[in-house]
């Protein structure tokens, strides 16, 4: 049986698909990266797929192969977004620092990313809420797991043992709600001035007023 010349064989079916799903993966995240400032922009519900194919430089065809449609473009940017701020806060503090060092530098960290990428913070922040119920059970999620977070600290300062019960879920919905406004004044905030804001609502009455002070002389300022 006569053979074909080595260049003119076809990749074998495994790099094959291999390929087409590399290049499909590398399409998505392109399509996902034009999304986020979209949809922050013009906001979720605002957005055609056509603003999107545009952004995307994506046909239609292709963009319904990645995606189902807006909603399923939007939950994936969201996801991304959420992704993205958590390794940034996840890699602010190590394992060998207590609660309240690493909780300092995981506060700096998201101020950090919400002045440095305004867009993705508006995404998650604001457009979430707007999103569908889908969108807005994510958002819920990730408020929870900081709640349950800052609940953690309680065992090991004293001065949390007379704060309510409510304490931590009111602390982090009204930081969420504070950096919404932040996020809609529409100008540049210095991530310095919001951790000296935000740190003594949400730390100080958890680790008192002698540590908070502490941590704000030792560890790094949340600068740009």
């Amino acid at each position: 049986m006569v053979e074909l010349p080595e260049h003119l064989r076809g990749e074998p079916l495994g790099q094959e698909r291999v390929s087409r799903e590399v290049l499909a993966d590398h399409q998505r995240e392109r399509v996902l990266a034009s999304a986020i400032p979209v949809f922050a922009k013009r906001g979720y519900q605002a957005t055609t797929v056509d603003d999107l194919l545009a952004s995307g430089k994506v046909g239609v065809g292709n963009f319904y192969s990645l995606f189902e449609g807006k909603e399923a473009c939007f939950l994936a940017a969201l996801d991304r977004v959420v992704a993205d701020a958590m390794a940034k806060i996840e890699a602010a503090g190590t394992e060998q620092e207590g609660w309240d060092a690493r909780t300092y530098r995981g506060l700096t960290a998201l101020l950090r990313f919400l002045c440095q990428e305004p867009l993705s913070a508006r995404l998650f922040l604001v457009e979430a809420q707007s999103g569908g119920p889908v969108a807005m059970s994510r958002y819920d999620s990730v408020l929870d797991s900081a709640v349950v977070w800052l609940s953690t600290g309680r065992g090991a300062h004293s001065d949390a043992a007379e704060l309510p019960p409510s304490f931590e879920r009111a602390a982090v919905w009204g930081l969420a709600f504070y950096l919404q406004q932040c996020l809609l004044e529409a100008r540049r905030h210095d991530p310095a001035k919001l951790l000296a804001e935000t740190a003594p609502l949400l730390l100080e009455p958890i680790v008192g007023t002698s540590r908070l002070s502490r941590l704000t002389r030792e560890l790094p300022a949340a600068s740009d």
